[in-house]
């Protein structure tokens, strides 16, 4: 079989949004099955390598440029409408003629965002799949959205939530069940399960938050704020970031403007989350937008 797996994730080289679909990916490569892998430029893991090594075609689609003047954003429109009409993005996929399509939604909702997928999806008229990632429990602003996603949720073979809370959320928004729907776990990111003893009664208790440094998602303005309130920041506790991301500069401005600089750590992108936890005691996740967190 010549199965297709789509991914809208961008802006960054890789994500927990990311590994079920790509784990899954390379069991059907390794399965003997033709695999073509569909990425945005900028996303990188050895997995992805790896799976290309073993025969499985890796093709990159560019994502789209920050427009920071008029003409700028003109020429991208045009890039889109050029590419919406002659399929540019997708082109090779449809020459590896799949017969089947999994789309990971990094987004549940970001088939609304793409008009050259849905028109891919249309196009190809073959089974599809779609597995949903991050979500915001926010209703649809028109009508109109409401009926695009929901069409095409609909006529999917399978939808894919990584938790039961965000299922619940699609069918209220929808308005009607989703009876092809299901929840699947995103997979544990651990080389051991094995449980790690407490730091015990160390001092200063250490939280720590291990998230991208997206405030936009991850909410850790939200957490500053309710750290640098009196009852909170004259208490006996330190908070270490593990992690990187658009947003470094702007929370350590935000961590200077709380007066946090005394509480508040960054500790950069941290490989041995075990080692990481063997000195922490409690992890703040306040995410805004979160499907189950591999944090």
């Amino acid at each position: 079989m010549r199965i297709g797996f789509i991914s809208t994730m961008g802006g960054g080289k890789w994500g927990g949004s990311e590994e079920l679909w790509s784990l899954t990916a390379n069991e059907v490569v390794q399965a003997g099955h033709s695999v073509f892998l569909s990425v945005y430029e900028g996303v990188e893991s050895p997995r992805l390598t790896e799976m290309q090594k073993k025969g499985a075609v890796l093709h990159y689609r560019p994502l789209a440029k920050k427009a920071m003047h008029f003409h700028e954003k003109i020429i991208n429109k045009a890039k889109e409408k050029l590419a919406l009409k002659y399929g540019w993005d997708y082109a090779a996929l449809v020459s590896f003629k799949p017969d089947r399509l999994c789309i990971n939604l990094a987004g549940s909702y970001d088939i609304l965002y793409s008009p050259e997928l849905r028109e891919l999806i249309r196009k190809l008229n073959i089974p599809y799949s779609f597995i949903c990632q991050g979500h915001d429990d926010i209703p649809f602003a028109t009508e109109q959205y409401r009926k695009t996603v929901s069409d095409f949720f609909l006529a999917a073979t399978w939808v894919a939530f990584v938790s039961a809370a965000n299922f619940r959320s699609a069918q209220r928004h929808f308005a009607c069940g989703i009876p092809n729907g299901f929840v699947v776990n995103n997979p544990a990111n651990l080389s051991s399960i094995d449980v790690l003893p407490y730091p015990g009664n160390i001092s200063p208790i250490r939280f720590a938050n291990v998230s991208r440094l997206d405030a936009r998602q991850k909410g850790h303005d939200l957490l500053f704020e309710a750290l640098s309130q009196p009852s909170w920041k004259s208490r006996n506790w330190t908070l270490t970031l593990a992690g990187s991301g658009i947003h470094e500069k702007y929370l350590k401005e935000l961590v200077a403007y709380y007066s946090l600089q005394d509480k508040v750590f960054f500790a950069g992108q941290v490989d041995d989350l075990r080692q990481f936890w063997a000195d922490h005691h409690v992890l703040l996740l306040p995410s805004r937008y979160e499907g189950t967190p591999l944090a």
